[in-house]
Parts: structure tokens; sequence; C-alpha cells
């Protein structure tokens, strides 16, 4: 299963119009990347009171499509109330960047996360993001994959 997810991933980064190609310059540099995960993580933990700084990083007509919101959802408004529930249902994920990668709109950020779950803490929980920005710095498109089916 973790063989076709990293097959599925490779192929959404190779397919991705945002991707750098040698005509089109990254957005980011590896470092430049790295940097502002370093700032977003932290607005990921702590429950609910983080949730307005997590919102700060989106820019007002952002969208973020997860496999529990496969459609997505628009918007700061739509944000702040899955964010809201989300931090609040899971205060304490700790992450950390596994690779970054440069594209022409972004990144493609490769995660590892434990994630306290009922009884239990789930180790080396791996995830991708693709994340697109505007020209103010702003999260536009943040596209998350994850496998839900250990949380079953």
């Amino acid at each position: 299963m973790m063989r076709l997810t990293l097959l599925l991933i490779l192929g959404l980064f190779l397919s991705n119009p945002g991707f750098a190609t040698p005509d089109s310059p990254p957005l980011f540099t590896k470092a430049q990347a790295r940097e502002f995960v370093g700032r977003w993580f932290p607005a990921w933990v702590g429950g609910a009171q983080s949730v307005e700084k997590l919102v700060s990083f989106y820019a007002p007509d952002a969208v973020y499509a997860d496999p529990n919101v496969a459609k997505g959802i628009k918007g700061t408004a739509q944000l702040r109330a899955f964010f809201t529930q989300m931090l609040g249902n899971n205060p304490n994920w700790k992450f950390e960047i596994v690779e970054v990668y440069p594209t022409e709109k972004g990144f493609i950020l490769n995660w590892v996360a434990e994630i306290p779950w009922k009884d239990t803490l789930i180790k080396d929980y791996k995830g991708v993001d693709i994340l697109e920005f505007n020209e103010d710095g702003l999260i536009t498109k943040h596209e998350d994959y994850f496998d839900l089916s250990v949380f079953r």
C-alpha cells in the first residue's frame, strides 16, 4: 500500500503544472521552504488556540483538500471552522520535515508525524503536502495526502 501511495504521489509531483522545469525557476529555495515550514508547523500544534495563527498563513480565497475533505474547502472562514475542529481534536501532533521539493508555485513537503490517537501513539506517520503561494507569500492551494486507514 505504501509503495502504491508513493507512486501516486510521485505521479502527482511530476504531473503537477506547478512543478518547476528548467524554464520556470522555483518560487522557493529549499532553505526558504524549510524556513516557512519551521514557522508554519508550530501553528498545527497546540489545539484550538492555534487556529488564528494557522489561518494567518492562508490567502483569503485559499483552497484546502485532504482525504477527509476530498472535494476541498475554500476561504478562510471555512478553513477557520475546519481547523478549529481538527486542532481541537488533535492538540498534540508532532511534525518533522523529511524533505522539501521547490516548485514553480511553491513547494512539495514530505513530512513525518507522531499522532496521539485514542490510547496509543502513532509514530512515523507519513504524508505529503503540495503548497502553492501568492505574491504575498500566503498559501493559495494546499493539498494534503496521507493514509486514513490507521484511524479506522
